[in-house]
């Protein structure tokens, strides 16, 4: 009686408790089997660890076999893998299939109904590092408009409205990928994406351009997820500039160079009399300039197409314009590259061209920093120089300030008088006093350039910090 009374008193409390079992709590006070595949799972995975390699491995990063070119490429988000037949694993986040016998990753190309093999692209990230800007210029024969907000001309007037020329950089078309949900894994890194665009008569407006060929040249390439090969990717660049152009009704196509880094691998299309060339640093400070493509036919729809191999030991640079290069305005356009000025560097490719081409024009400049072997020498030298500058207490800094139309505050607080010029003529002036700190200090060293700061600060700087005396001109703090 006594223990029907217990046992009647424990089913009460446990049919009004509020905890939720598990199950194997419900196994241990019920005395139920519960059968689970958790056991078998891991008894399998004990005695046959093979089974599991290629699924632990994906779940860490792209990396499928010990021998694969992937290996060492960064880590992607783990995602479950399920059983869809007799020895096959599906991921369904990235549409992957999992043969375990084999051990080959495999995706469906919907466009033949093929399975075909999956490749990781090479991560060269920690060898290779992409720093890139564009900016552009207007023709001054196009009537003025203030009222569209700030102007980029290099003259005192604006281009007309769809005219101007434009440009694009995305310095990591994975990221980009992923905001359009697109899986470019199999696309080596680093990967960018730079354009310049101008206006021609017949082909696709410039801005139009800017904002739909980067999304139709990533859905592009991520359709086929297998290797590239160096002509597939001229044919796939060439294709999305057609169809773009096609969708726009443009029978010009579109006017402009477009450049891709896919790793160590340029692969550029040019149109309307556009060019890419590419510097090689040369012991000292030259610099050789090599034509990666050039369109001849400024006034053809033509597309001239290349795929370059950058070299470690002597890529430092590519340089993109709507015009042709000049080899001097590309010299010093590396030079300003080499020195990390790579806003400098595109700025000069377009002061530096014949004054005879009228039209809105764009340059880009992309900085390659290759790690060298002697990396460890470096840093345990800059770290020495670190702590020697560590030694010192405070740190000033001086400014030359120009405003432009379109800034906050255009007017000149030294001189007392509204500003007039453009954003693109402020770099402009910007850019000529660079160059004049650059050969006061080929000249007579420190002493030169920072008598030569004062000089240029007292001259043209906008900032009442102009105003403070001796080597305090430019002084903010």
């Amino acid at each position: 009686h006594r223990c029907a009374k217990n046992l009647a008193s424990t089913d009460s409390a446990m049919s009004f408790c509020p905890v939720v079992l598990t199950s194997d709590q419900e196994h241990e006070q019920f005395h139920r089997k519960v059968r689970t595949s958790r056991n078998k799972l891991w008894k399998l995975k004990s005695t046959q660890p093979h089974l599991f390699v290629n699924i632990e491995k994906l779940k860490e990063g792209p990396v499928i076999t010990a021998t694969s070119p992937a290996a060492g490429s960064a880590k992607q988000n783990a995602s479950d893998f399920e059983q869809v037949a007799a020895g096959w694993l599906f991921h369904s986040e990235r549409q992957l299939y999992l043969e375990q016998a084999s051990q080959r990753c495999l995706w469906l190309d919907a466009a033949t109904g093929v399975y075909r093999e999956y490749e990781f692209g090479d991560d060269l990230t920690s060898e290779l590092l992409l720093s890139g800007v564009a900016t552009a210029s207007s023709s001054s024969k196009a009537p003025r408009n203030l009222s569209a907000g700030p102007a980029t001309s290099t003259t005192a007037v604006a281009p007309a409205c769809g005219q101007s020329a434009r440009h694009l950089v995305i310095m990591d078309l994975h990221k980009a990928a992923d905001m359009f949900k697109l899986d470019l894994d199999h696309m080596d890194k680093p990967a960018a994406m730079l354009a310049v665009y101008k206006y021609v008569d017949g082909a696709m407006a410039p801005e139009l351009a800017a904002k739909g060929l980067h999304e139709r040249l990533l859905r592009r390439y991520a359709a086929y997820r297998s290797s590239w090969s160096d002509k597939d990717l001229q044919a796939a660049l060439v294709e999305s500039m057609t169809a773009v152009a096609a969708d726009h009704k443009a029978t010009s196509g579109i006017a402009g160079v477009v450049a891709l880094i896919f790793g160590s691998r340029l692969v550029v299309a040019a149109s309307h009399g556009s060019a890419c060339a590419i510097a090689d640093a040369l012991p000292g400070d030259m610099k050789d300039v090599r034509v990666a493509v050039r369109s001849e036919c400024a006034n053809k729809p033509e597309v001239n197409t290349a795929c370059v191999r950058l070299e470690a030991q002597s890529a430092s640079c590519v340089l993109l314009h709507t015009e042709d290069i000049v080899e001097q305005a590309a010299r010093a356009a590396a030079a300003h590259a080499e020195r990390s000025h790579i806003r400098a560097g595109a700025i000069s490719l377009l002061q530096q061209l014949p004054s005879s081409t009228a039209r809105s024009r764009a340059a880009a400049c992309v900085r390659l920093a290759w790690t060298s072997d002697d990396s460890d020498e470096h840093a345990a030298k800059r770290a020495r120089t670190e702590k020697e500058k560590g030694k010192e207490k405070k740190v000033r800094c001086r400014q030359v300030l120009l405003r432009y139309i379109g800034c906050k505050q255009a007017r000149d607080p030294v001189r007392k008088r509204p500003v007039s010029r453009t954003q693109a003529e402020a770099e402009a002036a910007m850019l000529g006093v660079l160059n004049a700190l650059e050969e006061a200090r080929a000249a007579g060293g420190a002493a030169a350039v920072e008598a030569a700061f004062t000089q240029q600060c007292r001259a043209i700087s906008e900032c009442t910090s102009s105003l403070k005396g001796g080597d305090l001109a430019g002084d903010i703090g």
